[in-house]
């Protein structure tokens, strides 16, 4: 009897200290590279309306820029926007979830229209834009198991209770034998 209470404790003690953890979230990175005037990056999502994340001027090979914290569960558009400063007019472009290349690509007067260029806007001086789309599932949400301890505790206690029966039946079958 007292071995079924000691199970009994230990097992509580485990199942409050447990909770189900929420699931590692994703890295989301945006590399911008070969970039001839001024190079700017915004989001739109549930949260964020054109949320601007960076921004690189003329140069080349940026390293990748963690851009997680913008990215929001469902929907999500990061919009590339290339401005025309002086002359020029292009871009290269990749983008990885958790390391992994999800799109990439250039675009400029060599290379109008590849890769998923927008127009020109010369007028505003936007030269160039890209519209990367991509879906955030929504996260797992801690759940605590402490809330089913009450149940648990109450199986470990009629096991208990069936045991006990048990055994003093079987003690009194032996008397009366």
């Amino acid at each position: 009897m007292k071995s079924v209470f000691r199970v009994a404790a230990i097992s509580a003690a485990v199942l409050f200290s447990l909770t189900i953890t929420k699931a590692n979230a994703s890295v989301y990175e945006l590399q911008l590279f070969s970039v001839d005037d001024y190079m700017s990056a915004y989001i739109t999502n549930s949260v964020y309306n054109q949320q601007l994340m960076l921004a690189e001027p003329f140069g080349t090979n940026y390293p990748y820029v963690d851009i997680s914290s913008y990215v929001e569960p469902g929907s999500n558009d990061i919009t590339l926007a290339l401005r025309n400063d002086i002359a020029g007019y292009a871009y290269t472009w990749n983008f990885t979830i958790d390391g992994v290349l999800y799109a990439s690509g250039s675009c400029g007067n060599w290379n109008a229209n590849a890769g998923g260029c927008n127009g020109n806007s010369y007028a505003t001086g936007i030269v160039y834009t890209t519209d990367i789309l991509f879906t955030e599932a929504s996260p797992v949400s801690n759940t605590p198991l402490p809330a089913a301890l009450p149940l648990f505790a109450t199986g470990l206690g009629a096991l208990g209770l069936f045991g006990w029966r048990r055994k003093r039946k079987n003690a009194a079958a032996l008397v009366a034998a």
